[in-house]
């Protein structure tokens, strides 16, 4: 197997280390534009190989072991599909990681028009690390189309907003009575139960909200689509460790998808809204956040990280021996 190495100097500033700082204070900064989203199925991976290195993220990135939190190459939905995510802007493609799901897209389906031509997809692109007890659900498709919604952002299910509905606190506690489905607790208690991987956690659900969704992050979009300040200020105050059911975890190359609830105050309906969470990777390049992961102390330093290609298409960061 050959082995393809760039050598990575990457300047490391103390002030920036994300461990160091208090929940809500790292740097943002929105798209600068509307861009779109979209998956291409990667046919040309070892996914075994793919699924060794995404457990690997998670044992290094946040600390959680594989006795906790493990993928698998199958399950009992089918094996596991790879995709490649980007970002569209104009003529320009932007790499944004990867994402994966188990068996098949399923679920209904739109024809969209991408700069490729049209493009069918479905609302599912498969079954997640923890489905629900519910045979509809699926790992959604960041690619599908917005449902109808009611004009609210998610600064408006804030306590005191204008908005007439609140989240619903620790929905995988009691979840059958709280949403009428049976939710798994084991990612969620890996994360939240690991204050580096709760504070990591949140800021790739900022980054994810504002990437994929940023219509639902602000009613005062810029004209060229930027988000405002405030508003992302606002995503940073809200814990979402209390609300954000987590269904596939993120990694530091992978997207996770997250869920969350909200029950109307004046007809006491409940709806859901699917959370993308970014890999960490996104988060380091969009907020200039470096993560103490890479280092033992918190000096300012420069560290060598080697880039490697196992000839399978997939490339990692691991330190330089």
């Amino acid at each position: 197997m050959r082995y393809r190495l760039k050598l990575i100097s990457i300047l490391i500033i103390a002030s920036l280390i994300v461990s160091t700082l208090p929940a809500g204070t790292y740097a943002v900064a929105a798209p600068s534009s509307k861009e779109d989203i979209t998956l291409e199925l990667d046919t040309k991976f070892d996914v075994e190989g793919f699924i060794e290195n995404m457990n690997k993220e998670i044992q290094d990135i946040y600390g959680i072991s594989n006795d906790s939190v493990r993928f698998e190459v199958s399950t009992k939905f089918g094996t596991a599909k790879i995709y490649q995510v980007y970002r569209i802007k104009g003529n320009a493609e932007e790499f944004l990681g990867y994402t994966f799901a188990y068996g098949n897209p399923f679920g209904d389906k739109k024809t969209i028009e991408t700069k490729k031509g049209k493009k069918t997809v479905y609302r599912y692109l498969g079954k997640a690390l923890k489905s629900t007890s519910d045979p509809d659900d699926g790992f959604t498709n960041i690619e599908f189309p917005y449902d109808d919604y009611s004009g609210w952002t998610f600064p408006d299910l804030l306590p005191g907003s204008e908005y007439h509905s609140t989240f619903i606190e620790y929905p995988w506690i009691k979840s059958e009575s709280k949403i009428g489905k049976q939710l798994s607790i084991a990612i969620n208690g890996a994360f939240y139960s690991n204050k580096t991987a709760t504070i990591k956690l949140k800021q790739q659900i900022v980054t994810g909200l504002v990437l994929v969704h940023p219509e639902l992050v602000s009613k005062n979009l810029g004209p060229d689509g930027r988000v405002p300040a405030e508003d992302i200020k606002k995503l940073e105050q809200i814990p979402w460790e209390k609300y954000v059911h987590i269904y596939q975890p993120p990694t530091y190359s992978a997207w996770g998808m997250g869920v969350i609830w909200h029950r109307n105050k004046q007809t006491g309906k409940v709806w859901y809204k699917t959370i993308p969470i970014a890999p960490y990777s996104v988060v380091q390049s969009k907020y200039a956040i470096i993560t103490a992961g890479f280092i033992s102390d918190e000096i300012a330093d420069t560290i060598d990280i080697i880039e490697t290609d196992k000839g399978n298409g997939y490339k990692y960061l691991q330190l330089r021996d």
